[in-house]
């Protein structure tokens, strides 16, 4: 009996390649799965930061309108596990118009403010910026 060299087994070659093969399946894998962890944690943080933002502004007016009477138009601090820093600028001055102006209780002199106040919110690595008008006088 002669015995041949293709009786069922695998060559070197074939072995080889079916463990590039292989390899290179589990590294797209795992990648891919790493790259899904990190999104949802960036997303997990946004959404976590986008509904701390309302409670932030609120925060955020009140400490303007006190800062205003004392000239501060900036500020900051923290809300639980976010920070945030605050500017306001005056984005118009004016006047009301005559037919609205009563001279006796406004006085001809009444001006009055429309600010942009921009406010930045932090939670490790993720930040947002919002910004919202408010009026002084």
């Amino acid at each position: 009996m002669t015995r041949s060299n293709k009786d069922g087994g695998f060559s070197l070659l074939e072995v080889l390649l079916a463990g590039f093969i292989l390899f290179s399946i589990l590294a797209t894998t795992t990648l891919v799965y790493r790259g899904a962890l990190i999104t949802s944690g960036k997303a997990e943080s946004t959404l976590e930061l986008v509904s701390a933002a309302s409670s932030i502004k609120r925060i955020v007016s009140e400490d303007f309108r006190e800062g205003i009477l004392t000239g501060t138009t900036v500020g900051g601090g923290s809300f639980g596990q976010f920070t945030y820093r605050w500017e306001a600028r005056v984005a118009y001055e004016g006047q009301p118009e005559p037919l609205m102006q009563e001279e006796e209780f406004l006085g001809s002199d009444f001006r009055y403010f429309l600010w942009r106040i921009n406010f930045e919110v932090r939670i490790d690595n993720v930040r947002r910026s919002y910004y919202f008008k408010e009026m002084s006088w």
